[in-house]
């Protein structure tokens, strides 16, 4: 058949290849919404779904044909690798900004199957994950669910991906505008600037006894002196914060800040602030939407050094465990920012060779801990804590963990809340072996000191 040999190379530039993703993308969702109909059509248990679950169903089906897309153009069409990946970076991105959901996690959960079951696994894993996310232990289900999958994929999908390949340009541009438009970064930042009512301020305080206890948060105000009160007021309830605050005037500083971004670390150094505008204008896309362009911008026009996008590693896994540790409102808008925002960083930062294992051990409440873990896991990182529902875990099954997401390359977060175990020196050996930046913080979060490992920056 056709898609079996390989088609004339083409020289593509990155705007046609950016024009071919969104013909690929637009015709990725309207033949999932074919075969998310046929399957309910046709798969006896499917036909009475409720809403949620029709949405969950195709969900799965837009992502696992998400994969075979990108593998029918690398291997049929695009035969130039940095091409493939550039074409592959755009189709990634546009199926996020179509979907509202970063697919790259979900691609690695079917790879993962794939290369568990071995090759009939590209066509088992769509029953298996519906099968689950339905609560229907189902083989005959399953079966059902994989023959219809597979019978679309030879008859219709595979042809449908050419048609929407050779599309005319002008189809294609006004497909792309629709869900990339192509702004200037002026145009990008013009809502952000917008939205500024009041100024915001970065309070810092400083320890009156050391340089190590250190503490800040975002608030908003008329002027500087109103936000240091608001600081004082409000920042730190706990008497053991109030020992930094014996001489507020000379502790406390304020720092204005932009909402525009001026620098990559803004995205998170600033993100109490583009939260708190996010529930403000009670828009969940917007901002997030805004910042990854900028991200976007940063990461394309911007050389960066092996051991600056480390630098950037340390901080944006650091630093959004410090926000996590005293934030006090956990909402559908910080959940949106930490979901929408930070992944992108991170799926930027191992695009360029930077794959992060971050140890945490600090003593928490069991509502800090929870926190923790559910913000982190909707950054993508692969939470991992020796803690199960019956108990404590034995250090084998922490490792086996460790190891399966370490054989995809996932980011990886260890976390010890208490002292009720202690595995972190054969932890951070397992990630001393291996080929990640690891990072390792013992001390409490006021203190922005943490251990490097595998890296010339801990030298």
């Amino acid at each position: 058949m056709w898609w079996n040999k390989k088609q004339p190379a083409a020289k593509l530039t990155d705007e046609e290849l950016r024009l071919k993703a969104a013909g690929v993308n637009f015709a990725i969702f309207t033949i999932s919404d074919d075969l998310n109909k046929t399957l309910q059509k046709e798969v006896k248990d499917l036909k009475d779904l409720k809403q949620e679950d029709i949405n969950k169903v195709f969900f799965v089906v837009s992502y696992v044909l998400l994969f075979e897309a990108q593998k029918f153009f690398w291997e049929n069409f695009i035969q130039n690798e940095e091409n493939a990946k550039k074409f592959e970076s755009h189709l990634f991105r546009l199926f996020e900004k179509t979907s509202g959901i970063n697919p790259k996690s979900h691609i690695k959960d079917f790879v993962d199957y794939v290369q568990k079951i071995g090759p009939s696994g590209e066509i088992q894993y769509i029953g298996s994950k519906i099968c689950k996310l339905l609560e229907k232990r189902d083989a005959f289900l399953n079966l059902e669910i994989s023959t219809v999958f597979a019978s679309y994929l030879k008859h219709g999908f595979y042809e449908s991906m050419k048609k929407a390949w050779e599309l005319p340009n002008d189809t294609l541009k006004d497909m792309a505008n629709r869900v990339d438009p192509d702004l200037p970064q002026e145009v990008i930042s013009e809502t952000l600037s917008k939205q500024k009512v009041k100024n915001y301020y970065r309070i810092t305080a400083q320890s009156l006894v050391g340089e190590d206890a250190k503490r800040e948060i975002v608030v908003e105000a008329e002027n500087e002196q109103s936000a240091k009160n608001i600081a004082f007021s409000g920042m730190f309830k706990n008497e053991s914060e109030r020992l930094m605050l014996d001489n507020p005037g000379h502790m406390l500083t304020a720092d204005e800040i932009d909402l525009k971004p001026r620098k990559i670390t803004d995205l998170l150094d600033n993100m109490e602030a583009y939260i708190d505008e996010m529930r403000k204008t009670k828009d969940l896309e917007t901002i997030p939407k805004e910042l990854k362009q900028y991200a976007w911008e940063y990461f394309r026009e911007v050389e960066i050094s092996k051991e600056d996008l480390q630098r950037l590693a340390i901080f944006v896994a650091d630093k959004t465990y410090r926000v996590v540790s005293y934030i006090e409102l956990m909402d559908n808008y910080t959940r949106a920012f930490f979901a929408k925002v930070i992944p992108y960083l991170w799926d930027s930062l191992q695009d360029r060779g930077v794959d992060t294992f971050y140890i945490l051990d600090n003593e928490l409440r069991e509502d800090r801990f929870r926190a923790v873990v559910e913000l982190f896991e909707l950054t993508g990182i692969a939470v991992v804590t020796p803690y199960g529902e019956k108990g404590n875990l034995e250090y084998e099954a922490v490792e086996k963990q460790i190891r399966d997401y370490m054989a995809p390359v996932r980011n990886i977060m260890y976390v010890e809340k208490n002292a009720s175990v202690n595995y972190l020196d054969k932890v951070t050996k397992l990630a001393k072996d291996s080929k990640y930046l690891c990072i390792f913080r013992s001390k409490a979060p006021t203190n922005p000191k943490v251990e490097i490992f595998n890296s010339k920056l801990q030298q």
